[in-house]
């Protein structure tokens, strides 16, 4: 999967992202999680503009 996001996959970039935040097969990394989804949501995927923003807040407050 990994490999699809770097090269732009908005879908993958989204999934690589939620496997980071929520430590799903890989190491919990929410700075890691944070530039995938934001990458996604840039490219458009609906499902990451969403998280973004939830975590927009969440990424502020600490």
């Amino acid at each position: 999967m990994k490999p699809e996001a770097e090269r732009g996959q908005p879908d993958a970039q989204y999934a690589v992202g939620y496997m980071y935040y929520y430590g799903k097969g890989v190491v919990e990394d929410r700075k890691k999680a944070w530039f995938w989804i934001t990458a996604a949501a840039n490219a458009g995927q609906p499902d990451a503009k969403v998280a973004a923003q939830m975590l927009d807040g969440n990424m502020n407050t600490k």
